[in-house]
């Protein structure tokens, strides 16, 4: 458009202050975020000065039809992460419940080994904090049952080497016993031949006389 006040003027429109165009034809370059157009609507525009010449280029557009998009991007942007909170809570869930689970079974195994079953043993079923955790626990599983087991044989080792001895003494003390039985009888059978001796020395002292 170019602007003309001559109300003589051969153009049928004449271009009203304020407005987009009026200010390109004017030579200045501006654009509009809020203002109204000749229909009263809040629309968005620019106006360019076309150089050399009266003429100037305004576009535009009604506010309404400009943020319908970003509107609508908000919107999805939303649902979206809404739905991505909603799935991101769901799998904190299970992943809690998951580890949750294995905690347990950590619990009750080592219950069963402070109770002294040494058999129990978990089967890692991941490579994180928790199956470390579970490998961690089979090795000490695994150290105690060696200890255990080394334990064991070192009291049945013990037990048949004090029973050896207790058997060797026995067989000692009844040779003691033997030999002390022996003892006693040929002290006796000595008493009593000192007994026969003496009273056969008397016999021989009466027939003297």
């Amino acid at each position: 458009g170019r602007t003309d006040t001559d109300p003589d003027s051969p153009l049928k429109n004449i271009v009203r202050e304020g407005v987009p165009l009026y200010f390109a034809a004017q030579g200045e370059d501006r654009s509009f975020v809020d203002i109204l157009n000749y229909r009263g609507v809040p629309v968005i525009a620019a106006s360019q000065h076309v150089p050399n010449t009266s003429w100037g280029i305004s576009v535009g557009q009604e506010r309404s039809e400009a943020l319908q998009v970003p509107n609508t991007l908000i919107t999805q942007l939303i649902y979206f992460s809404a739905l991505v909170i909603i799935f991101v809570g769901f799998l904190s869930v299970i992943i809690s419940q998951i580890i949750v689970n294995h905690i347990h079974k950590l619990s009750a195994a080592a219950l069963r080994a402070s109770a002294g079953d040494f058999s129990v043993s978990l089967r890692p079923q991941s490579k994180d904090e928790i199956g470390a955790l579970t490998h961690i626990f089979n090795s000490m599983i695994e150290k105690l049952r060696a200890s255990h087991s080394g334990l064991e044989k070192g009291i049945h080792d013990r037990t048949t080497e004090i029973e050896s001895t207790k058997v060797q003494l026995e067989k000692k003390l009844h040779d003691v016993e033997r030999l002390n039985a022996a003892l006693l009888g040929r002290e006796m059978l000595i008493v009593d031949l000192k007994d026969k001796v003496k009273k056969l020395g008397g016999s021989i002292h009466d027939s003297s006389i």
